[in-house]
């Protein structure tokens, strides 16, 4: 009997790690041209394998105060490679990388603590000229197209911290955890790691050391009164070299196997978009969807945790700064999606109408009040906003209809 004992305090010790220990990367995998990793993972800066007296200090990188701009990456006293035999990622221009780390519990219990919506977000930064001092909040204003803050880095990817896949092993309790239970009979396996999939740039160099720091924001409070920043950190090298043959740095894209292992390969759903959102939801509540441009064709730095806290407004809900991209102003607009209408001022004449997309300085909204549905609030940039106009004939039809 005390045996048993023992072995149920073990398990329950082991649930409640899962459940507030933390995450960083574990292994970084180039995939080939059907999206399965390669051989030979490279791995972050201080990896250490979990080994008996391993201990979630000696290698995550904790930021709570980012106002106050650390470095974005932790210095190891001991080297930032440890170990030979856990180094570097040996890649090329071009090639797609999985960066692959445990969920711990934040995928499979979301609802442990006020969170944002799945899990929050992980960005990945990418540069050729990083140095030990490159500090979070310089990083985070790199963009896609290499223009923003200091131009030393561009922003590579955003995804959801929870991949949609990944799950570790709730043991006894899982039935007590339903995405662990779905997730578990759908893949079968006993564990499978999330990823955050990333493209290398086409235009690196054959040599040299390319690194990347991988940015996970997650707040407690998230858009809400109390909001309280907290973010993790990894960072990686990558050792490149020319182009394999057999390498997936293909201007095509990865191919993926319709028979691929899930736990050997990238995810299609990243890799074919590179920058899933640019805002953090809440619970179940998920950010607006990105419409922006992809990755790598000038998108503006991704909001993030390490900015001032974000203004609630009358729903609950919270906006970012409300001044974007090249200067646009955005303006808060809340109404059922039904009653929202949008119109495109044209020109009558000859019995002829133009019509064409609606444009900011042409966008005008129609809010029908005394609605009881639940009323989504976005970002909508608007350049101005004119008054409604009717159409009207003009010119010769304007003088036609007079001389009746």
């Amino acid at each position: 009997m005390s045996f048993f004992n023992f072995t149920h305090v073990l398990v329950l010790l082991t649930l409640v790690r899962a459940a507030i220990s933390h995450s960083w990367i574990e292994q970084v995998f180039r995939m080939n041209s059907d999206g399965s990793f390669a051989d030979n993972p490279g791995y972050a800066l201080g990896y250490m394998p979990r080994t008996p007296d391993f201990s979630d200090e000696n290698v995550q990188n904790k930021i709570i105060d980012p106002k106050s701009n650390p470095p974005v990456c932790r210095q190891f006293s001991q080297g930032d490679y440890l170990n030979s035999n856990y180094g570097p990622l040996q890649a090329a221009a071009g090639d797609y990388v999985a960066l692959t780390y445990q969920e711990n519990g934040h995928t499979t219990d979301p609802e442990l603590t006020s969170r944002p919506y799945r899990g929050g977000l992980t960005h990945v930064y990418g540069t050729l000229q990083q140095k030990a001092g490159d500090k979070l909040n310089d990083v985070q204003k790199w963009n896609a197209d290499q223009t923003g803050g200091n131009k030393k880095g561009k922003l590579l990817a955003t995804h959801y911290f929870d991949d949609g896949q990944c799950y570790q092993d709730r043991g006894a309790a899982g039935p007590q955890f339903p995405i662990f239970m779905e997730r578990k009979g759908k893949y079968g396996l006993g564990s499978l790691n999330c990823q955050t999939d990333v493209q290398l740039p086409q235009d690196l160099p054959e040599s040299g050391i390319y690194t990347m720091y991988w940015v996970w924001d997650w707040p407690q409070k998230p858009n809400e009164v109390g909001y309280v920043p907290e973010m993790y950190t990894s960072c990686i090298e990558i050792k490149l070299g020319p182009a394999s043959t057999k390498a997936s740095s293909l201007k095509q894209g990865i191919k993926f196997a319709k028979q691929g292992k899930v736990d050997n390969m990238g995810i299609a759903s990243q890799v074919n978009r590179m920058i899933e959102a640019a805002t953090l939801g809440t619970g179940t509540a998920s950010p607006p969807p990105y419409t922006g441009p992809t990755a790598g064709s000038g998108d503006s730095p991704v909001a993030s945790a390490s900015a001032p806290a974000p203004t609630p407004t009358g729903n609950g809900s919270s906006m970012p700064s409300p001044t974007g991209a090249n200067g646009i102003k955005t303006v808060t607009v809340t109404a059922d999606p039904t009653t929202v209408t949008q119109y495109k001022t044209v020109t009558a004449g000859n019995g002829n109408q133009q019509t064409g997309p609606a444009t900011a300085s042409t966008l005008q909204t129609s809010v029908k009040t005394g609605s009881s549905a639940a009323a989504p609030t976005n970002n909508v940039p608007i350049a101005s906003v004119t008054p409604f106009l009717k159409v009207r004939a003009t010119g010769k039809a304007r003088r036609d209809a007079s001389a009746q």
